[in-house]
């Protein structure tokens, strides 16, 4: 789950980190006593939305504190339509208002998880801004298991962030909050970019935060922050029936049983150069109304033109999935084809039900076959027929 800007430096703040002064505008009739608390002759306009590269598109502003030229960019910035992290496109409607803090550097610090190594990862690079991605001298430091930040490493982001020693007292005292914050708040991404330096006191000018969604029972304060407007319309209520879902770009509609056979099963999918349309885990335990929820969030996605179900029976038996999934054709009107996986428990007998009753669905324990089908149905786009 991604924060918002003001919500992750509202965060930082609390934890003794700075950033600049700045109110959140949701009306137009709000301005004037926003402007008023603002001390410096300039501000900055921030849209705040779940979207990287704002500046460059246009959602962020830097402007005189004149009444009618800040409501002119807020206008503008509310106009426009910005492409979100869940790839669909939104027009903000809160902003952000800040002091604009004149600077010269701006550097840039992010912390996250290495996977190959299950250690905590600090990037840095004196280049912050944007297109940081793009700049080759970013570095890397690893923390070990204890989140104990040593000082040979502070040396290192020092030295990236071409700092002389003066420095080193600040920063490492910036960077264990960072740790400690990051840790503490169960995250799985914190981005600061770009932070600078005033008078020697560090201070935050954006901030980007990711939340595990796996701790919310620890932290229901920062489930609160949730804003479902910048949540995929499916993602949104895939949640209400529970089902761990996540929308991608292409034509199948994948409908699986297990995180680890779903992440195969779509990396399958693309080796073979198909287009998975989405992340759907149904779980171990599936039952026949989930398998209802699952194929009625799959269709809600128009780009879908067939559905490919790949199921492993162990604990759900694969007789109860047919039993289900011709319980079903009976209910809903499915207008894709759909071709069908079973291996494992009562698999065999599954089958047979399934070639009986609805002859129409391509089925087969064989996973490189049906995924070719899958592929070759999705590209032809048309109805599926017995072979």
């Amino acid at each position: 789950m991604y924060l918002h800007e003001f919500q992750s430096k509202n965060i930082l703040i609390k934890n003794k980190i700075k950033c600049p002064y700045g109110y959140i505008l949701k009306d137009l009739s709000d301005l004037q006593n926003i402007l008023d608390k603002i001390r410096t002759k300039k501000l900055i306009l921030k849209a705040q939305i779940h979207s990287g590269g704002r500046k460059k598109s246009g959602g962020i502003k830097i402007c005189n504190k004149t009444h009618s030229l800040v409501v002119k960019h807020i206008t503008n910035i509310k106009q426009q339509a910005f492409l979100l992290n869940n790839k669909e496109f939104i027009k903000p409607n809160i902003i952000l208002i800040e002091e604009f803090l004149p600077h010269k550097y701006e550097f840039y610090i992010s912390i996250s998880i290495d996977k190959s190594s299950n250690k905590i990862l600090i990037l840095t690079t004196k280049y912050g801004g944007i297109d940081v991605e793009r700049k080759k001298k970013i570095t890397k430091t690893l923390i070990d298991t204890d989140f104990q930040v040593h000082d040979y490493q502070i040396r290192s982001i020092l030295d990236s962030l071409s700092l002389d020693i003066n420095y080193f007292n600040i920063l490492k005292k910036f960077i264990i909050k960072l740790v400690k914050l990051y840790t503490k708040k169960d995250l799985l991404l914190l981005e600061i970019n770009p932070f600078t330096i005033k008078k020697k006191k560090i201070i935050c000018l954006d901030a980007k935060f990711e939340f595990d969604d796996n701790a919310e029972y620890r932290h229901l304060d920062i489930i609160s922050m949730r804003d479902e407007t910048q949540i995929n319309h499916i993602e949104n209520e895939a949640k209400k029936y529970k089902l761990n879902y996540v929308k991608l770009d292409g034509k199948i509609g994948c409908i699986v049983n297990g995180a680890g056979l779903a992440m195969a099963t779509i990396d399958l999918i693309t080796s073979m150069s198909g287009t998975p349309a989405n992340f759907l885990d149904v779980g171990g335990s599936i039952d026949a109304k989930n398998f209802m929820n699952a194929i009625k969030i799959t269709l809600i996605n128009k780009d879908v033109n067939v559905i490919f179900i790949n199921i492993f029976g162990g604990i759900v038996r694969c007789d109860l999935i047919a039993t289900s999934l011709i319980n079903i054709h009976k209910e809903l009107k499915i207008n894709v084809p759909i071709v069908l996986r079973l291996e494992g428990n009562k698999s065999d007998q599954a089958i047979d039900m399934i070639k009986t009753s609805l002859p129409q669905i391509y089925i087969s324990k064989n996973l490189s076959n049906t995924i070719k089908k899958a592929i070759k149905l999705s590209e032809n786009n048309h109805a599926i027929t017995k072979q």
